[in-house]
């Protein structure tokens, strides 16, 4: 058991300096044993002061393709991650709060996963010159995917065998 910790996650590898806040960090777990039947975790924080997260792993420590994963994220603000997008994309993200709540069960190698991803009242700013970030139209891509509210809203189900794996990208 981990109880109200922080965390602090730091990368100097971009040109601006990325940080990111785990506040009253929890982890608490069931007794991690390979004789156990099923070992359960579950974690909470605040992320970066302007969002929550919430998790629960379960997993048979005897078969690791017999799991399930619940996460959720409430409401961090989606410029936080501007020093990535600008690095890669040359585009900061200048407003937007985000959602994401991902639903995963493991049976016998096959995934069953639902995912919902909001960005509300997203907005991204204009192209920085940036000449070896990867040419990513972002403002076009999110002015086709925003409603008009200004929020994107993404289902996202995955599913499938591991074993015989078939994506379709669309």
């Amino acid at each position: 058991r981990i109880t109200d910790g922080t965390i602090l996650y730091e990368d100097y590898t971009l040109e601006d300096p990325f940080q990111y806040e785990f506040e009253r960090f929890n982890l608490k777990s069931t007794q991690i044993n390979s004789k156990s039947e099923r070992v359960e975790a579950s974690i909470s924080s605040i992320l970066n002061k302007t969002g929550e997260l919430t998790a629960k792993l379960v997993i048979n420590p005897q078969d690791y393709s017999d799991m399930s994963l619940f996460c959720k994220i409430e409401g961090p603000a989606i410029s936080t991650f501007s020093p990535y997008s600008r690095h890669y994309v040359a585009h900061a993200f200048t407003r937007g709060n985000v959602s994401f709540i991902s639903d995963n069960t493991l049976t016998d190698n096959v995934l069953k996963s639902n995912n919902r991803f909001v960005v509300k009242k997203i907005e991204v700013s204009k192209k920085i010159d940036k000449p070896d970030a990867y040419n990513v139209p972002l403002r076009l891509a999110v002015a086709l995917l925003r409603d008009l509210n200004g929020n994107i809203d993404l289902e996202i189900p995955v599913e499938g065998n591991l074993n015989d794996p078939e994506y379709k990208l669309g």
